[in-house]
């Protein structure tokens, strides 16, 4: 039996089938000789696991920075995942989807449906825009399918299943203040507790670091934790101070704050300030109000144009 037939043989018994989706996130690297027959046997292997109604996800990511950078093109942008990343891509059949920074490539039953509506992806907050991690992007996709997710010496830091998670906190938490702080925090804390819990497990093949993970548990257990004890994470100084903020707005509720207008220009005729007789309307007279209220605290402020009209007048305004 091949090498990679074990890595298949393992996922096996981790749970991962004919029909299952699979994601395959591997730095490349370390993956036999690093040449192209050995990464077309891992995707034969991988292939061979999910079968003919399955499908075979590889993240494509290009988000490093570095400009400029050519403009986007799902065919021929390299992507920034790691060499069995880059090869997967270049394969017959495969597809990838068009997002400028968190691209996925696919082959398989579903993987038309997986990648068509990327470029469409919208309404999710995260520093590359709205759309990698939209509602409609493969990542949705793949949470609402509940994919299997598999990192192979892959670094934490770099998955696109962490930033996913990420990108739904912000959303969940948006408008909470004027700007939502994207979470950002210790990596291998979030996954060493994932483990903790037995959300995340380690396989066993050959010298390499597995972890392989059902996307709906680990996404909802990150979640969680990032509600309920996000300071344990060991945030990053922003996110730790936006966390401590909503704390207090939530404990003491928010300064609410308001502002309206109406018109208080007289009926027509009336008396100037002058005592004659006002018989047009040049320009309206307004009464402007800012009310600001804390808990129990009200408080308003009433700014009243009267000029030119007469004292008395003026006055019943002042006691309305």
């Amino acid at each position: 039996m091949g090498a990679f037939s074990q890595l298949a043989v393992a996922l096996s018994e981790a749970g991962i089938g004919a029909g299952s989706v699979l994601v395959f996130e591997a730095a490349g690297d370390n993956l036999g000789n690093g040449q192209a027959e050995d990464y077309r046997e891992l995707v034969g292997s991988l292939q061979a696991l999910v079968g003919a109604g399955g499908t075979l996800v590889v993240p494509t990511c290009t988000a490093a920075e570095g400009y400029p950078k050519p403009t986007f093109d799902p065919l021929l942008s390299p992507s920034e995942m790691g060499a069995f990343s880059e090869f997967f891509r270049h394969e017959p059949h495969v597809v990838r989807s068009h997002s400028a920074t968190h691209s996925v490539a696919a082959t398989g039953s579903h993987a038309e449906d997986l990648v068509e509506m990327h470029r469409y992806a919208a309404g999710r907050p995260t520093p590359w825009g709205e759309g990698p991690f939209g509602k409609g992007s493969p990542w949705d996709w793949l949470y609402e399918h509940n994919a299997w997710w598999v990192l192979l010496d892959a670094p934490w830091s770099d998955s696109p299943s962490v930033t996913y998670v990420q990108a739904l906190y912000a959303e969940r938490h948006a408008g909470i203040t004027k700007d939502t702080c994207f979470p950002r925090f210790d990596t291998g804390t979030l996954i060493q507790e994932m483990e903790r819990r037995g959300v995340i497990r380690r396989v066993s093949w050959d010298d390499h670091v597995i972890y392989v993970f059902e996307t709906r548990r680990m996404v909802g257990a990150a979640l969680e934790l990032l509600e309920t004890a996000p300071q344990s994470l060991n945030p990053a100084a922003d996110f730790s101070a936006w966390v401590t903020t909503v704390g207090q707005i939530r404990r003491n509720g928010y300064t609410l704050a308001g502002v309206a207008k109406a018109s208080i220009t007289p009926p027509i005729p009336c008396l100037r300030w002058d005592g004659k007789e006002m018989t047009g309307v040049y320009r309206d007279l307004f009464a402007r109000v800012v009310t600001l209220s804390y808990q129990e605290k009200r408080f308003a402020l009433v700014l009243c144009a009267l000029e030119a009209i007469s004292s008395s007048l003026v006055n019943r305004l002042r006691n309305i």
